[in-house]
């Protein structure tokens, strides 16, 4: 019985973890910029007038990426519903997959509108501290992403072993 009980929870763990790489992350962390945007804009050295002018764009914007972040939210839990499904429906997956691409260009295309008219307010000094900071976000993100991978593998291997 504890056999049992132990593959089935290790397949439901399984499928959780698939599915979530899968489908990509639903939550705060794929809504997008903001405390990290905030905290960029602060290390820039905004005059007051720039400050107001990407206040504006950003007011100008937000409807459409707000729009467009919902409806990649909602493809992807079309997408984990297919993956979680009783049975595999290829054809289903795939489809929904590819409304979670095109999802994804519409909001990056919104993203990078609202990114080219907040640039337009900032000097070339204030665009190199724009980079430098991209810079570290990516490196971050790079220290970060074996993080969750390694975890399932620790546990893959803790659970094997037990065997």
């Amino acid at each position: 019985m504890k056999a049992g009980m132990t593959v089935g929870m290790s397949i439901v763990c399984a499928m959780v973890c698939a599915g979530t790489a899968l489908a990509g992350t639903i939550g705060p962390q794929s809504i997008g910029p903001g405390p990290a945007l905030i905290e960029a804009l602060s290390q820039v050295n905004l005059t007051p007038e720039q400050k107001s002018a990407i206040a504006v764009v950003i007011k100008q914007h937000r409807d459409a990426n707000r729009a467009a972040l919902d409806e990649v939210v909602e493809a992807r839990k079309q997408l984990f519903a297919r993956i979680h499904d009783d049975v595999i429906n290829e054809s289903a997956i795939r489809g929904a997959s590819r409304v979670v691409s095109l999802k994804e260009e519409d909001l990056a295309m919104c993203r990078a509108r609202t990114v080219a008219a907040m640039k337009s307010v900032l000097t070339p000094d204030q665009l190199e501290i724009v980079k430098e900071i991209r810079a570290k976000a990516t490196d971050r993100f790079e220290a970060q992403r074996g993080r969750i991978p390694a975890l399932v593998d620790a546990w893959v291997e803790a659970h094997l072993a037990a065997n």
